[in-house]
């Protein structure tokens, strides 16, 4: 446990050696202009990965992050995240078109059928 003091402000805390990797990615996205970006850049990031490959950490994708302090897999964390959405924002937006509207569905949808009476 590291243990910072300042007797002139009468202020003292200490800070865990390890730190969960949950924790560390909690702590870059509270101080990142994005917010939350780094937990919810990994969250999506495991729900379009179809192919995963990583020789440190092969299970990373089920890994219970509030169980591992091991920085690197932060590391690999924050890179795959902002690779994935990389790829996201790369990806043709769908077309207004599709997209339907407040008033109801995409406009070259069929219309729903109506109640049989």
């Amino acid at each position: 446990m590291a243990t910072y003091e300042n007797a002139e402000l009468g202020v003292k805390f200490s800070i865990p050696e390890k730190i969960t990797v949950r924790k560390q990615l909690e702590y870059y996205s509270a101080t990142n202009e994005t917010g939350v970006w780094f937990t919810d850049a990994w969250g999506g990031a495991k729900v379009v990965i179809e192919s995963w490959e990583c020789e440190a950490y092969p299970k990373l994708l089920i890994m219970d992050l509030d169980k591992v302090t091991d920085r690197k897999i932060t590391q690999v964390i924050l890179w795959v995240g902002a690779r994935v959405t990389e790829h996201m924002v790369k990806l043709e937006m769908p077309s207004p078109k599709l997209s339907g509207t407040p008033s109801g569905p995409p406009s070259d949808s069929p219309e729903p059928l109506s109640p049989q009476t």
